[in-house]
């Protein structure tokens, strides 16, 4: 069973009411066509089903991701909310001030127990270990 899974996003068409100056009825409009479903990118949508599938893991694991934004954000926290085994660690480039590349979403996990934020620069530090 996966809980975890690609997000859809639909855009509903939208309707206004005007009133005829002439006869002052009522006529409701379309303004806007519906639009199609946007899904999230297909590195997020695969990311979900491998996580997706150590769900029900019940011994200690680490899960390495190199490179992501912040649309991993949600599937990050579901994934250590949901199994107490889990613990992941995400590459990235560094949180700075002015010219961020880091997603704030990411930053705002590093509250969240058993998530690691490492910057992607000390990465050799880290394969030393």
């Amino acid at each position: 069973m996966h809980t975890l899974v690609r997000k859809s996003y639909s855009n509903y068409a939208k309707y206004r009411s005007f009133k005829c100056s002439g006869c002052d009825k009522k006529n409701k409009v379309e303004i806007l066509k519906k639009s199609k479903t946007l899904k999230s990118n297909v590195d997020v949508y695969l990311c979900s089903e491998l996580l997706g599938d150590l769900l029900n893991v019940e011994k200690p694991f680490h899960i390495i991701i190199f490179s992501c934004d912040g649309d991993f954000s949600e599937m990050i926290e579901n994934m250590l909310r949901k199994n107490k085994y889990a613990y992941i660690t995400v590459f990235a480039t560094p949180f700075t001030k002015y010219n961020n590349y880091l997603s704030i979403r990411l930053k705002q996990l590093e509250r969240v127990n058993r998530y690691y934020l490492s910057n992607i620069l000390n990465i050799k530090d880290k394969v030393k270990k």
